[in-house]
């Protein structure tokens, strides 16, 4: 979570903006237990709540799965938010 503040940063300078965070998490967030949940996956169900975001349950994914749902014609952004995210897919 150390990388929010210069993601926050670079959103500021250039909109608009679609955040696509992963989480680690074994199942859908509706499903996880109490014991289950960390903080992200707590604040990803409460945003979702509020209707600030949406959430969907992929499985693992992988770095490079990110990138290449994001396509060719955007490889900049795809390097760009792993430098961001150092790394984190």
């Amino acid at each position: 979570m150390t990388c929010w503040r210069k993601l926050a940063d670079e959103i500021a300078q250039d909109l608009p903006v679609l955040l696509l965070v992963t989480l680690d998490a074994p199942a859908p967030l509706g499903q996880l237990t109490k014991r289950q949940h960390t903080e992200p996956t707590r604040l990803a169900e409460e945003l979702e709540k509020q209707g600030l975001a949406r959430c969907f349950y992929l499985g693992q994914v992988t770095a490079q799965e990110v990138v290449d749902s994001l396509g060719p014609t955007h490889p900049e952004l795809s390097r760009r938010l792993d430098y961001l995210a150092g790394g984190d897919p």
